[in-house]
């Protein structure tokens, strides 16, 4: 995850990488935390683990929701307009 943040944070590039697999890759590693609290025959190393993959997706999460968020204000800003008068007369029925 290291390779992939700093390729994310060098080109400030974002768009193929999916926010999603993070959400999934958190739920599974919360979780995890969870069996290790009830289950008392599960290795620290379950919880060390998990901890630090959850350390990792909420990083590169923030990084790509940052680096989202700038990129699309920045669209949004230049196609408003441009949208408005495409669109304008593209009805449904």
């Amino acid at each position: 995850y290291l390779s992939q943040y700093k390729e994310i944070y060098t080109t400030n590039d974002a768009e193929g990488f999916s926010n999603l697999v993070c959400f999934f890759l958190l739920v599974a590693h919360i979780t995890r935390i969870f069996w290790w609290m009830i289950a008392s025959n599960v290795n620290n190393t379950v919880l060390s683990s998990s901890m630090l993959m959850i350390m990792c997706q909420i990083l590169l999460l923030e990084l790509t929701v940052k680096l989202l968020k700038k990129s699309r204000k920045a669209k949004s800003k230049e196609n408003d307009i441009v949208w408005y008068f495409r669109n304008f007369w593209g009805w449904e029925d």
